[in-house]
């Protein structure tokens, strides 16, 4: 088996069929189709089963988890057989060469471990909206570099196609598939690869449709939710930078911090990751209690304040001068230049302008 292709869906019955059908509609034939049903309690599971290809194997959760992205991803790696695995959902259309530009590109660059295809915005009918994902998406460059990527995740920052992609399945052991990230799980499987050392590319063709509808987790209507749940997650997803095992690597990533410029091995790439993230993020609550639990110890402080610089009265003046600079105005003050802002200026005699 060649490919090994995921639909997760979960009361997906408006756009579940049209997903189904694209992917097999495939002129690449070598791939199975795991559809995993996550306890979904519309119509959904009678869709998927009404189809009688032999290459779909279908998987049901018993209990919905939430947008578990890694657990659905756990289930789907049980019993998936291709050498590569490609990820989709049950609300976008795959375009029919797609699985044969993404492996016959992955064939014949066997130094990389995965890679992306370009992407067509369409609305809820289906109907292109004349964008790209790699012209529109901010941030994003076909000429981006692992570095480059990863510092762009380094700041919580997505970019990467998830229905675009395609993975050696090899390259996903030993991956961490948290089971709570929503928002930025997809981050997660991508930076995990990139600090181990995987190479990636951008194929510059669409390779599929990606649907803008009212219903998406990160769409229009759930923006505030998913901001803030982004904010909670980011306590997490830092930390995959702390696992680094690679001095010059993570050096690179974080080229301008003073404190990771101080690395010289590989056990203190966990301190100094905390510290970036301490002197440049007020949320970085998991930060402060990396660092607040290393001075805790005496071996551990020692170690700290002799190879990193950081020292008790440090860290207390680095925790103070966040806590200074994220201090709320009074409310005096925000209607004064709320009020300041609204009036009209007049120029005087002297030409200053004055209420």
């Amino acid at each position: 088996m060649k490919v090994s292709v995921l639909i997760p869906y979960y009361n997906d019955e408006r756009f579940l069929r049209q997903a189904i059908e694209s992917v097999l509609a495939q002129t690449f034939r070598d791939f199975e189709l795991v559809l995993v049903n996550h306890a979904s309690t519309d119509g959904s599971r009678v869709i998927a089963r009404s189809f009688g290809d032999p290459r779909i194997v279908h998987v049901d959760m018993p209990v919905n988890h939430g947008a578990g992205g890694g657990l659905v991803m756990a289930e789907f790696l049980k019993v998936a057989q291709g050498e590569y695995v490609k990820f989709f959902c049950a609300d976008d259309i795959m375009c029919p060469d797609c699985l044969a530009t993404l492996v016959g590109y992955m064939e014949s660059h066997r130094e990389l471990s995965f890679a992306f295809g370009d992407l067509a915005y369409v609305n809820v009918l289906g109907e292109d909206l004349g964008e790209h994902w790699f012209e529109a998406r901010p941030k994003f460059s076909v000429d981006l570099t692992e570095v480059d990527c990863l510092r762009l995740f380094s700041i919580g920052h997505s970019f990467l196609p998830w229905i675009g992609s395609i993975v050696r399945r090899e390259a996903l052991s030993g991956i961490e598939l948290d089971a709570t990230l929503v928002m930025m799980f997809d981050m997660s499987v991508w930076v995990q690869l990139l600090l181990k050392g995987c190479r990636l590319a951008f194929v510059k063709s669409v390779v599929a449709s990606y649907r803008i509808h009212g219903d998406q987790v990160s769409g229009l209507a759930h923006k505030s939710s998913a901001i803030r749940l982004s904010i909670c997650e980011r306590q997490v997803f830092f930390r995959f930078f702390q696992n680094c095992r690679d001095v010059a690597l993570v050096k690179g990533i974080f080229a301008g911090d003073g404190f990771v410029q101080r690395l010289e091995t590989i056990d203190d790439i966990p301190l100094a990751v905390a510290l970036h993230y301490l002197s440049c993020d007020k949320r970085a609550t998991w930060a402060y209690q990396y660092v607040h639990d290393c001075l805790q110890d005496p071996v551990r402080r020692e170690a700290a304040e002799s190879r990193m610089g950081i020292t008790v009265a440090g860290f207390r003046d680095l925790v103070r001068s966040l806590a200074d600079a994220s201090r709320p105005r009074s409310m005096w003050v925000r209607f004064r230049d709320k009020w300041l802002r609204r009036r009209p200026q007049r120029q005087n005699a002297f030409g200053k302008y004055s209420l």
